[in-house]
């Protein structure tokens, strides 16, 4: 790959990358509302809005797979033992629902003006690198590249291909049936988006950016940057650093834009609470490694079986943390979907 390509390729991901931060934050998509949304209302439109996100992906993904050399695209990266990984996924999914935000929804608090969201990343960044200290001393883990499902499905990866890019049509057509009456121009600038538009705009973005990066997600980049600096590796910070910033800059845009910017810090047991889950979350994430946002958007895409149950470990260890802290009269959140739109309040 010449210089000059390259150097294009990761100025179109970092402005993919944006776009997802600026769309997630329109729609306020986070895994634990998803699952409080189960547990208040027994429905599930926003747990339903991230299988179509990674649908939208797989279906680009796997696309592009398709149309070019196997050996251009790889597969999901993660570590051995499962039980491990599993492990790691449940100890994530209680840090995020004591935090009150997962990996996405905690940047996107975080570029809403609420500083004690500063704390939880502080914690991420403490449990990554204290379990990084954990693996190295005892070598607990080793590091397993799951192939990619689509290469072994022969003919019958056109077959699913072709069921997705239907679903798909039905999926635009009936959005489209549906639109506001906003202008195509103000679309963007909406103050709020659908789960389903949402879903559109991540799945197709993190499809892309699969076949550009791979492994692309923040919370990937955190786990092997720090792990390999403790270890005094080439740490290759250097673009993940990029990825995060671009991350962040598409929520600050749209927060500011929507005019939902607002500094506020919290009381501190909040403070100390966002810490203590941010921790769990930096722990959990370097098992897996990654965090929801890894699994939904450069696991699952890839059809991996490990990362779906790995996703359904992380689920429930949202589900169970929260009915305990619902037991023990701390603050959730109480979600209620209607109108392809969700709403929270603690």
């Amino acid at each position: 790959m010449s210089e000059h390509f390259r150097y294009l390729a990761n100025v179109s991901a970092l402005a993919l990358v944006a776009f997802v931060g600026f769309a997630g934050q329109r729609a306020s998509l986070c895994t634990v509302r998803a699952v409080a949304e189960v547990l208040g209302t027994r429905r599930a439109y926003l747990l339903a809005s991230f299988g179509k996100a990674s649908l939208w992906a797989a279906m680009v993904y796997g696309t592009i797979l398709m149309l070019t050399t196997p050996a251009t695209l790889s597969g999901f990266q993660t570590y051995a033992p499962w039980t491990l990984v599993l492990a790691g996924a449940f100890v994530f999914g209680a840090g995020a629902a004591i935090t009150g935000g997962c990996s996405m929804s905690l940047l996107q608090r975080l570029a809403d003006g609420d500083l004690g969201m500063a704390f939880a990343f502080l914690g991420l960044l403490a449990g990554v690198l204290a379990w990084s200290v954990v693996d190295a001393s005892f070598a607990m883990s080793r590091t397993v590249r799951i192939p990619v499902i689509w290469h072994d499905l022969g003919g019958a990866a056109a077959v699913v291909l072709m069921a997705l890019w239907i679903l798909a049509a039905f999926e635009v057509r009936r959005l489209w049936g549906s639109r506001s009456r906003l202008r195509f121009w103000q679309l963007p600038g909406a103050a709020a988006y659908r789960l389903s538009t949402a879903a559109i705009i991540v799945g197709l973005s993190a499809g892309l950016l699969n076949a550009l990066l791979g492994s692309w997600t923040y919370t990937y980049y955190l786990r092997y940057s720090i792990g390999n600096a403790y270890r005094g590796e080439r740490a290759s910070v250097g673009f993940g650093l990029w990825v995060l910033a671009a991350f962040v800059t598409g929520m600050v845009v749209s927060a500011i834009q929507r005019r939902s910017f607002r500094l506020r810090w919290g009381t501190v047991g909040d403070r100390l609470q966002r810490l203590a889950g941010g921790t769990l979350m930096g722990v959990g994430g370097a098992m897996i490694p990654g965090g929801n946002d890894t699994l939904l958007l450069t696991g699952i895409p890839t059809l991996s079986g490990l990362a779906l149950a790995t996703y359904g470990a992380l689920l429930l260890g949202i589900a169970i943390t929260l009915v305990l802290m619902r037991q023990a009269r701390w603050a959730i959140p109480v979600v209620d979907c209607t109108g392809d739109i969700c709403r929270s309040r603690p």
